[in-house]
């Protein structure tokens, strides 16, 4: 009986532990990029201008956003950006690269975010020709949630490259 319980257990476990690695795929045709998103949070239709959407917990109490731009070294550029979020919200770890930067810290809400935003080169913009573009990922989650979220930071580090 003792054995069939921790065979049930471990079975549980492994289950439950497989599911929170569960993703779904969202991909913008438009700035040319796919992300993963955990499976228990469900995508808002994509913008009318077809640049992003943002995809919401089932609990509803966390968010991730995704989206393309045009980047344009005078207007929009990805060292704007970085100060635009740095005067948006308190930072509390930041890398910057070349082509990239990651951010992470609490909002004017008080809640924690994570963000990647990265340059990329498309060959070819909607049959115009090659384009710079700053492509970002950000999830957003209240302190209470920082353990469940923790792993899907550490894909978001990795994603759009």
């Amino acid at each position: 009986m003792k054995m069939t319980l921790l065979t049930i257990s471990l079975f549980w476990s492994c289950f439950v532990a497989l599911g929170q690695s569960s993703y779904q795929k969202y991909c913008n045709t438009r700035f040319q990029f796919c992300i993963e998103y955990p499976s228990n949070f469900k995508a808002q239709p994509e913008s009318a201008n077809g640049d992003g959407c943002v995809i919401i917990s089932n609990d509803g109490k966390s968010e991730i956003r995704t989206y393309g731009s045009l980047e344009n070294e005078e207007t929009n550029n990805l060292t704007q950006e970085l100060q635009y979020a740095e005067k948006e919200s308190k930072i509390t770890y930041k890398i910057v690269c070349k082509n990239y930067f990651i951010i992470s810290g609490t909002n004017k809400e008080g809640m924690i975010f994570y963000r990647k935003t990265v340059v990329a080169q498309l060959k070819d913009y909607f049959n115009s020709g090659p384009a710079k573009v700053l492509q970002t990922l950000t999830i957003t989650y209240p302190k209470s949630q920082i353990k469940q979220y923790e792993d899907y930071c550490s894909k978001i580090s990795k994603a759009l490259l």
